[in-house]
Protein backbone atom coordinates (compact mmCIF):
# COMPACT_ATOMS: atom_id res chain seq x y z
CA UNK A 1 0.00 0.00 0.00
CA UNK A 2 2.85 2.43 0.78
CA UNK A 3 4.23 2.13 -2.76
CA UNK A 4 0.86 3.02 -4.26
CA UNK A 5 0.15 5.85 -1.81
CA UNK A 6 3.53 7.53 -2.20
CA UNK A 7 4.32 6.69 -5.82
CA UNK A 8 4.55 10.43 -6.56
CA UNK A 9 7.88 10.46 -4.64
CA UNK A 10 9.53 8.67 -7.56
CA UNK A 11 8.78 11.66 -9.81
CA UNK A 12 10.05 14.25 -7.31
CA UNK A 13 11.96 17.03 -9.07
CA UNK A 14 13.59 18.25 -5.85
CA UNK A 15 14.69 14.80 -4.75
CA UNK A 16 15.26 14.35 -1.04
CA UNK A 17 14.21 17.90 -0.11
CA UNK A 18 12.12 16.30 2.66
CA UNK A 19 15.30 14.70 4.11
CA UNK A 20 17.76 17.54 3.51
CA UNK A 21 16.01 20.73 4.63
CA UNK A 22 15.35 19.86 8.28
CA UNK A 23 15.72 21.79 11.47
CA UNK A 24 15.20 25.32 12.78
CA UNK A 25 16.97 27.05 9.86
CA UNK A 26 15.19 25.06 7.16
CA UNK A 27 11.74 24.25 5.76
CA UNK A 28 10.77 21.42 8.09
CA UNK A 29 11.19 20.41 11.71
CA UNK A 30 13.27 17.27 12.19
CA UNK A 31 11.09 14.16 12.29
CA UNK A 32 9.71 13.07 15.64
CA UNK A 33 11.00 9.77 16.99
CA UNK A 34 9.36 7.88 19.86
CA UNK A 35 11.13 5.64 22.33
CA UNK A 36 9.84 2.51 20.57
CA UNK A 37 11.02 3.86 17.20
CA UNK A 38 14.44 4.71 18.66
CA UNK A 39 14.73 1.12 19.93
CA UNK A 40 13.78 -0.22 16.48
CA UNK A 41 16.36 2.03 14.77
CA UNK A 42 18.98 1.02 17.37
CA UNK A 43 18.38 -2.66 16.53
CA UNK A 44 18.55 -1.85 12.80
CA UNK A 45 21.79 0.16 13.04
CA UNK A 46 23.45 -1.16 16.16
CA UNK A 47 23.93 2.41 17.41
CA UNK A 48 22.69 3.94 20.65
CA UNK A 49 19.84 6.49 20.35
CA UNK A 50 22.08 9.30 21.64
CA UNK A 51 23.83 9.20 18.26
CA UNK A 52 20.66 9.87 16.26
CA UNK A 53 18.06 11.44 18.60
CA UNK A 54 18.26 14.97 19.99
CA UNK A 55 18.18 15.24 23.78
CA UNK A 56 14.79 16.09 25.19
CA UNK A 57 14.13 19.28 27.08
CA UNK A 58 11.36 17.92 29.32
CA UNK A 59 10.63 14.31 30.31
CA UNK A 60 7.35 14.44 28.37
CA UNK A 61 8.99 15.47 25.09
CA UNK A 62 9.30 13.05 22.23
CA UNK A 63 12.72 13.23 20.60
CA UNK A 64 13.63 14.35 17.12
CA UNK A 65 16.05 12.82 14.67
CA UNK A 66 19.35 14.66 14.66
CA UNK A 67 20.23 16.73 11.65
CA UNK A 68 23.58 17.86 10.33
CA UNK A 69 24.47 21.55 10.19
CA UNK A 70 23.49 21.60 6.51
CA UNK A 71 19.94 20.40 7.35
CA UNK A 72 20.39 16.78 6.26
CA UNK A 73 18.94 13.99 8.36
CA UNK A 74 21.75 11.96 9.96
CA UNK A 75 20.38 8.88 8.18
CA UNK A 76 20.48 10.46 4.70
CA UNK A 77 23.50 9.12 2.82
CA UNK A 78 24.10 9.24 -0.94
CA UNK A 79 20.46 10.12 -1.64
CA UNK A 80 19.12 7.17 0.38
CA UNK A 81 17.77 6.56 3.86
CA UNK A 82 20.00 4.29 5.95
CA UNK A 83 17.05 3.29 8.16
CA UNK A 84 14.28 3.19 5.56
CA UNK A 85 12.86 -0.12 6.81
CA UNK A 86 12.94 1.13 10.41
CA UNK A 87 12.12 4.79 9.81
CA UNK A 88 9.79 6.59 12.25
CA UNK A 89 6.05 7.13 11.73
CA UNK A 90 6.73 10.82 11.01
CA UNK A 91 8.90 9.85 8.02
CA UNK A 92 6.54 7.10 6.86
CA UNK A 93 3.57 9.45 6.48
CA UNK A 94 5.28 12.64 5.23
CA UNK A 95 4.03 14.89 3.55
CA UNK A 96 1.11 14.09 5.81
CA UNK A 97 1.22 15.21 9.42
CA UNK A 98 -1.11 15.34 12.39
CA UNK A 99 -2.01 18.66 13.98
CA UNK A 100 -4.10 19.40 17.06
CA UNK A 101 -6.55 22.15 16.13
CA UNK A 102 -8.74 23.20 19.05
CA UNK A 103 -9.84 19.98 20.73
CA UNK A 104 -9.50 17.83 17.61
CA UNK A 105 -6.72 15.97 15.84
CA UNK A 106 -6.47 16.32 12.07
CA UNK A 107 -4.56 14.80 9.21
CA UNK A 108 -2.96 17.58 7.17
CA UNK A 109 -0.91 17.49 3.96
CA UNK A 110 1.93 19.82 3.02
CA UNK A 111 0.72 19.98 -0.57
CA UNK A 112 2.77 23.06 -1.44
CA UNK A 113 6.00 21.39 -0.34
CA UNK A 114 5.65 18.45 -2.69
CA UNK A 115 5.29 19.64 -6.26
CA UNK A 116 3.96 16.34 -7.67
CA UNK A 117 0.24 15.48 -7.75
CA UNK A 118 -0.55 13.52 -4.60
CA UNK A 119 -2.87 10.57 -4.18
CA UNK A 120 -4.32 11.97 -0.96
CA UNK A 121 -6.96 9.26 -0.52
CA UNK A 122 -4.40 6.45 -0.80
CA UNK A 123 -2.00 8.36 1.47
CA UNK A 124 -4.70 8.76 4.12
CA UNK A 125 -5.59 5.07 3.97
CA UNK A 126 -1.94 4.17 4.45
CA UNK A 127 -1.45 6.73 7.24
CA UNK A 128 -4.57 5.57 9.04
CA UNK A 129 -3.45 1.95 8.78
CA UNK A 130 -0.22 2.90 10.58
CA UNK A 131 -2.03 5.07 13.12
CA UNK A 132 -4.52 2.30 13.95
CA UNK A 133 -1.80 0.41 15.83
CA UNK A 134 -1.06 3.45 18.02
CA UNK A 135 -2.89 4.42 21.18
CA UNK A 136 -4.42 7.76 22.12
CA UNK A 137 -1.31 8.61 24.18
CA UNK A 138 0.77 8.43 21.00
CA UNK A 139 -1.65 10.76 19.22
CA UNK A 140 -1.57 13.24 22.12
CA UNK A 141 2.23 13.22 22.24
CA UNK A 142 2.83 13.14 18.48
CA UNK A 143 0.40 15.82 17.31
CA UNK A 144 1.64 19.39 17.25
CA UNK A 145 -0.65 22.06 18.60
CA UNK A 146 -1.30 24.26 15.57
CA UNK A 147 0.06 27.35 17.35
CA UNK A 148 3.31 25.56 18.34
CA UNK A 149 4.12 23.85 15.05
CA UNK A 150 7.61 24.99 14.01
CA UNK A 151 6.90 24.48 10.32
CA UNK A 152 5.53 27.48 8.50
CA UNK A 153 4.71 25.57 5.31
CA UNK A 154 1.25 25.80 3.83
CA UNK A 155 -0.85 22.76 4.65
CA UNK A 156 -4.28 21.48 3.74
CA UNK A 157 -6.55 19.98 6.41
CA UNK A 158 -7.72 16.61 5.12
CA UNK A 159 -9.68 14.81 7.79
CA UNK A 160 -10.39 14.73 11.51
CA UNK A 161 -8.96 11.72 13.33
CA UNK A 162 -11.43 9.79 15.43
CA UNK A 163 -9.59 8.68 18.60
CA UNK A 164 -11.97 5.71 18.89
CA UNK A 165 -10.25 4.23 15.81
CA UNK A 166 -6.94 3.95 17.70
CA UNK A 167 -5.70 1.00 19.73
CA UNK A 168 -6.88 1.20 23.36
CA UNK A 169 -4.41 2.45 25.97
CA UNK A 170 -3.25 -0.76 27.60
CA UNK A 171 -0.93 0.74 30.17
CA UNK A 172 0.12 4.13 31.39
CA UNK A 173 2.48 5.85 29.01
CA UNK A 174 6.14 5.68 29.94
CA UNK A 175 8.11 8.72 28.86
CA UNK A 176 11.81 8.65 28.25
CA UNK A 177 14.76 10.94 28.50
CA UNK A 178 18.01 10.82 26.56
CA UNK A 179 21.12 12.13 28.22
CA UNK A 180 22.69 15.09 26.50
CA UNK A 181 25.87 14.15 24.60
Amino acid sequence: METQAFSFCRQCTVADKCCTNLGPSFDLPAPIVTEAEARRIRLHLGEEPQSFVTPQVRPTDIGHIRTNADGRCVFHHDGRCAVYDARPFDCQVFPLDILRIGNGYYWVAFTEFCQQPMHLEAMLIYGESLLASKDFGFLQDFAWNISDHPCKLVYRVLKEIQPASLAPDLASKAHWQLDAP
